[in-house]
């Protein structure tokens, strides 16, 4: 019931109580108040009836208008995961060419070095060959360390996917942790090892290991 429909209600019991007692000082019905009377009652019942329809399209809307607000809040969520997603992902993609960065560099330094150490070994043979002879005494035998290689036979078995215990025994020794981003155990961690390598002189093999478990995901090689 809305406070329209009421408020007509009120004035028909009004009217009423006011025809009754009309009635019973002047023993006669006045036809124009019983007219009125009745254009109040039709007229309340009217905005009564009116007001329950109003009420129950609004019992309607309210379920449409929840599920509305709940999708837009959920849509809003998901844009917001999709912006951190796509921050975290430019992140990697830097760290990326940082490594690619690191790895470049290090292959020119193993070039360079490559390419001076020819030099270097001519300059001690001459200066050795200048020297007069001198007769060797026996020198105590040392024990070399057998440190980790990979020949060119083992870097190709190294494959993508392989864990970091599989290369390793491969190679037949540890390798040298060379760079990393991120925490191990993470999704994204990412690490960068690094072996000496059987062939020629400043030989290497950078191979990059990411995820959890770590992988192989890259790897590469100079002078094997």
């Amino acid at each position: 019931m809305n406070i329209i429909g009421l408020m007509f209600f009120i004035c028909f019991v009004i009217v009423l109580a006011w025809a009754i007692v009309n009635i019973k000082k002047e023993k006669k019905a006045n036809t124009q108040l019983f007219s009125a009377m009745g254009i109040l009652l039709v007229t309340s019942f009217f905005y009564m009836i009116h007001a329950t329809d109003l009420k129950t399209e609004l019992d309607d809307i309210k379920p449409k208008y929840e599920d509305a607000v709940e999708n837009y809040e959920a849509t809003e969520y998901r844009l917001e995961k999709s912006e951190e997603r796509k921050e975290e992902l430019l992140s990697e993609v830097e760290n990326l060419k940082t490594d690619k960065d690191l790895l470049t560099a290090k292959n020119k330094e193993y070039e360079d070095k490559e390419e001076s150490e020819p030099a270097e070994e001519e300059a001690k043979t001459e200066e050795v060959a200048a020297q007069p002879e001198e007769t060797e005494e026996p020198e105590a035998v040392e024990e070399e360390t057998n440190y980790p290689s990979i020949n060119m036979d083992e870097f190709n078995r190294i494959k993508d996917g392989m864990t970091y215990e599989q290369v390793k025994a491969v190679a037949g020794g540890e390798g040298t942790l060379q760079s990393e981003t991120g925490q191990k155990g993470d999704e994204f961690y990412t690490a960068m090892y690094g072996w000496d390598g059987e062939g020629s002189t400043g030989a290497n093999v950078l191979i990059m290991f990411q995820g959890s478990p770590a992988r192989v995901v890259s790897k590469s090689q100079f002078g094997l």
